[in-house]
């Protein structure tokens, strides 16, 4: 007679057990393509260029467009919606300043800033003071 409810005790707890241990786990990145203020404190990096190629390395690698396959340019950086410069301006950025950091596509970046992004963009926004 004991054996059956203490299956049942059992079974929930290795249950309950199984979810609280997937609960405990980090949660996974929603978005790759968004470096938000609590990761970028986590990296040992001084400057944004640093912390995305620790944490998204991806987004600094250049790849052909459909538009101009090997054409001119580079992935451009914007600080608060106005165009900053190229990938290496990204070392003149603090961490202590970044609110956040989003990488746009080729298609989202011209439909946002217009034509000349044809290579995406690495949208960075600052705290506000």
């Amino acid at each position: 007679m004991l054996v059956i409810p203490a299956l049942v005790l059992v079974s929930a707890c290795s249950s309950a057990g199984a979810g609280s241990s997937a609960d405990a786990r980090p949660a996974p990145s929603q978005d790759r393509n968004l470096i938000l203020l609590d990761e970028l404190q986590r990296t040992s990096a001084s400057n944004l260029f640093d912390a995305i190629r620790i944490l998204r390395p991806q987004w600094l690698r250049q790849s052909p467009t459909i538009i101009r396959q090997g054409g001119e340019g580079t992935l451009l950086v914007y600080l608060d919606g106005i165009q900053f410069g190229d990938p290496s301006s990204l070392r003149q950025i603090s961490l202590l300043v970044v609110q956040e950091a989003r990488f746009l596509s080729a298609s989202e970046a011209q439909g946002r800033y217009g034509t000349q992004d044809l290579h995406g963009v690495i949208a960075v926004t600052t705290r506000h003071r």
